[in-house]
């Protein structure tokens, strides 16, 4: 796949002809990619809740903490809602002591 260039990407990121439809597009390709930093700013202007605690639940299991850390940035702009339905996965995640979406039960909740 040909990649935008930066101003491109740039124009597509920032521009408001953009649609939220088209920006999780972009989202995807670029998670599919691997691109996750380019993932998170397409679906932070698309407002997709999913691609974004997608992307959380990859950085978690990769222990990337710079791309936790963008994750927090981007919740701090307008939220990312849980991800999984897992009370283990709540217990192995960075955020679970000021998370007020964690899970409770048995399998690993509080």
């Amino acid at each position: 796949m040909k990649w935008p260039e930066f101003l491109e990407k740039k124009e597509k990121l920032f521009s408001p002809r953009t649609t939220a439809t088209e920006a999780r597009a972009w989202g995807d390709k670029y998670l599919e990619a691997g691109r996750f930093h380019d993932a998170v700013a397409f679906y932070t202007k698309a407002g997709y809740q999913q691609g974004l605690a997608r992307v959380i639940e990859m950085a978690v299991e990769a222990g990337d903490f710079q791309l936790l850390e963008e994750m927090r940035a981007a919740e701090a702009r307008g939220g990312i809602a849980r991800g999984h339905q897992e009370p283990w996965r709540c217990r192995a995640c960075g955020y679970r002591d000021v998370c007020d979406q964690r899970l409770e039960g048995p399998s690993g909740g509080y």
